[in-house]
Order: C-alpha cells, then sequence, then structure tokens
C-alpha cells in the first residue's frame, strides 16, 4: 500500500523468501494477500514451468499477470500450448531451440552500435 501511495502502478512479487533462493516452495498465499490489498495490477513469481503452473498461480493469487525466469531457461516456450492437446510443450528439445534461434537471428539480426 506504501508503494501504491508512493505512486506505483504495478508490482511485482516474488513469493518466496531470500533465504529459499529457487529451491522453497513459493508462498501463494501471501502473493494472494498483497492482490487483495492493492488497487495497481500485481505479476507474481515463482516455481512458474509451464502454461498450467501460470494458470493455477493467477486463479490462486488473483494476480494479473505471472513472471518467470529459471523455467525459461530450461525451455523457453513453457507457456506455449500445443494445438490438438492443452498444456502439452512441443518442440522443446534444446538442440531445437537452438536452430530456431539462430535461424531468427539471421532474418531479424540486432541493430549495429
Amino acid at each position: 500500500q506504501s508503494l501504491e501511495a508512493a505512486g506505483c502502478e504495478m508490482i511485482a512479487v516474488h513469493c518466496r523468501r531470500r533465504s529459499d533462493k529457487h529451491n522453497g516452495k513459493p508462498d501463494f498465499e501471501a502473493g494472494a494477500k498483497i492482490v487483495n490489498n492493492v488497487s495497481i495490477p500485481v505479476v507474481i513469481n515463482g516455481d512458474v514451468r509451464s502454461f498450467t503452473d501460470a494458470e493455477k498461480t493467477i486463479q490462486s493469487t488473483g494476480a494479473h499477470a505471472v513472471m518467470a525466469a529459471s523455467g525459461f531457461l530450461e525451455n523457453p516456450r513453457m507457456l506455449r500450448r500445443n494445438k490438438e492437446e492443452e498444456n502439452v510443450l512441443e518442440d522443446h528439445d534444446p538442440a531445437f531451440l537452438a536452430v530456431e534461434y539462430l535461424d531468427f537471428a539471421e532474418k531479424y539480426p540486432p541493430p549495429s552500435p
């Protein structure tokens, strides 16, 4: 509420304690309390590794969005659903993703300084 009163327009909350690092179970109840006590959008982070995890996190906390990091390092397409079967990831083989990345990098090179 203090951040909101100071003019913050959105809050991102990592639902683990610092001491838990990446190993502890996220405290989504604490995240939900934050969502319910502010009127600005809240983005929740913690243990999102699939489309299903993202949906469950939003449903259980009431957050406006989720943020993820570690899961994307393992599978950059973790939030993509298979067209035939819901919640099934496709094309997540690291070699496939590396080749796909290189193809995109060739098609859309970053601007030179």
